[in-house]
């Protein structure tokens, strides 16, 4: 019996609020896969751009057929041969969601992302179910540092597509600790069409988890029992009239600092002179400090990156499991 859920979206592009527009959508099983499909799972990109090329020729409308030999390209770096493959097809075909949502991840690729928008918003309102396009969405929802709508679309493109190697890649990483492992380790020893580098980061991620997995169990204890507050935004001027950005006024080690505010920010990163204030080593050298570069950490005083050298030190503030 085929599985299916009620899927709520906000179709931004027909104006609807989110609860005008329930859709039941299918949850689709495996399925069998091409000869040009297997070579892709195998990552054998050179094989599978010519079973592609095979069959286009055959079938030169085919959606699905335009689609997978776009991901081939695009694993080779192709990106001006599958942008002029999808610009010829979505010409014959612009109502397909298939040919749209591989039209925005070309742009995405392309560094286009205001076209991408565009394009999924497009492809959204052909059809919500389709799940590639929440995989491209997601793209789109992290570029923005929007984690949790990025979140919510790919566990709906997981929902509707579990066997989607593509989607299963990142989806495994929202998995508790122990079944990330496993699910990890799976995905490690099956055909997934990931490039050599997609495979190493994937064993260098897998070993990170097993020895977190191997450490002590660490609690975490919240420095206050209020479960909501309101905290006062403050100016940071850029001069005597202009604001640049805003701040909160913070406590640290009972020094008062005014820290901008990231909402992309992982950890606390504070300028030279609060640093001094804390009574903490301020490091000369980036090899002693194992610090990053980076030339806008003397812009913003909280953002996620490190510095080395003249201004600002940083401390990274985390939950262990």
């Amino acid at each position: 019996m085929r599985r299916q859920f009620i899927l709520s979206l906000a179709l931004l592009a027909l104006g609807l609020p989110r609860s005008a527009r329930p859709v039941s959508c299918p949850v689709l099983a495996p399925r069998p896969i091409s000869e040009a499909q297997a070579a892709f799972l195998q990552s054998d990109y050179g094989r599978a751009a010519g079973l592609y090329s095979q069959a286009l020729r055959q079938n030169p409308n085919d959606p699905e057929l335009v689609a997978g030999s776009l991901e081939v390209l695009l694993k080779q770096q192709r990106i001006p041969e599958a942008d002029d493959l999808i610009s010829k097809a979505i010409g014959s075909n612009p109502q397909s969601v298939i040919l749209q949502t591989a039209l925005g991840l070309v742009q995405y690729r392309e560094g286009k992302p205001w076209l991408t928008a565009k394009t999924s918003e497009a492809a959204l309102s052909l059809d919500p179910c389709y799940p590639r396009l929440h995989l491209l969405n997601m793209y789109l929802r992290r570029l923005n540092s929007m984690y949790k709508d990025a979140d919510t679309e790919l566990r709906t493109a997981h929902l509707l597509d579990p066997s989607d190697q593509a989607i299963r890649r990142y989806w495994l990483r929202t998995l508790p600790l122990k079944s990330r492992i496993a699910e990890v380790e799976g995905y490690l020893a099956s055909p997934t069409g990931a490039d050599p580098d997609e495979l190493r980061h994937m064993r260098l991620y897998l070993n990170r988890l097993r020895k977190i997995a191997s450490q002590p169990h660490k609690a975490c204890q919240l420095a206050s029992n209020e479960v909501t507050t309101d905290i006062r935004f403050a100016p940071i001027m850029r001069d005597a009239t202009r604001i640049r950005a805003f701040g909160l006024d913070v406590k640290l080690n009972n020094h008062n600092a005014r820290l901008q505010i990231d909402t992309g920010a992982s950890g606390l990163l504070v300028s030279r002179s609060v640093a001094q204030s804390l009574s903490r080593p301020v490091w000369r050298s980036s090899r002693r400090a194992k610090f990053a570069a980076s030339a806008a950490a003397t812009r913003n005083p909280l953002i996620p990156l490190l510095w080395t050298r003249s201004r600002s030190v940083r401390w990274s503030f985390g939950i262990a499991r």
